[in-house]
């Protein structure tokens, strides 16, 4: 199960750097990566049209990068006097990079570690006997890593 996370800081498109909004990214397992603006991606002429955008970029106030990936606009909103707020969700969060676009987006390595997944698989490395009453002999052997497709290049 994933933890919760919260992030302050500053927004933008990687088209448009210059154009820079702050907000916040919220995570949480049940409701997912939602980026909450104080303004708007939008131009002005544009204010009606919910977008959806392959990358959004940030940095938190405490330093961090972070991409944005698959994203879509939940909410938008005009307050008096032209205040504008926006909010999005996102399919994907990156804590660490920046990623311009969606092609950038690979890795070299992979590491995934399940609680429990040598129970689950009935997997141990642990051999014991027991010789007789008062003798317990115990051996270990590391197992065979496990190894999952993931497509036809990763495995």
């Amino acid at each position: 199960m994933m933890d919760k996370f919260e992030y302050e800081g500053i927004w933008w498109l990687p088209d448009k750097p210059e154009k820079q909004v702050s907000g916040t990214l919220r995570f949480t397992p049940n409701e997912g990566a939602i980026l909450d603006l104080i303004g708007s991606f939008k131009d002005t002429k544009e204010i009606n049209k919910m977008l959806e955008l392959e990358i959004i970029l940030g940095i938190s106030s405490n330093g961090k990068n972070i991409t944005l990936h698959k994203c879509f606009e939940t909410k938008s909103n005009v307050s008096v006097p032209r205040l504008l707020t926006s909010s999005f969700y996102a399919n994907e969060v990156f804590v660490g990079a920046h990623f311009q676009k969606s092609e950038d987006i690979k890795f070299r390595e992979l590491s995934i570690c399940y609680s429990y997944l040598d129970e689950w698989v009935n997997i141990s490395g642990f051999n014991i006997q027991y010789p007789d009453k008062r003798e317990v002999v115990i051996k270990y052997k590391q197992p065979e890593p496990i190894q999952a497709s993931i497509g036809e290049d990763c495995k």
